[in-house]
């Protein structure tokens, strides 16, 4: 889709006209990843006190930056077949 051009949405039997419009400020889409959970020495791995029996420790990676939005504002238009 180029920025000339206008986005359209087909839901069922309607159909939506809208807008891009550059975002202020990116949104950065992350992924997190679990990495592995470290032990302590000396504690039972059955025991679930409140104390924690484990560590875990989280990883991000970066997916996508979003940089512009589709705004469909405007009611939608029936498409009939004929």
């Amino acid at each position: 889709m180029g920025i000339q051009e206008k986005p359209i949405l087909r839901i069922g039997n309607h159909e939506l006209e809208g807008k891009c419009i550059k975002l202020a400020k990116p949104l950065v889409v992350m992924r997190r990843q679990e990495l592995a959970k470290k032990k302590y020495p000396g504690i039972d791995e059955s025991d679930h006190s409140a104390g924690g029996t484990r560590k875990t420790s989280n990883k991000f990676d970066i997916v996508d930056i979003i940089e512009r939005k589709l705004i469909f504002s405007k009611r939608p238009q029936p498409i009939v077949v004929i």
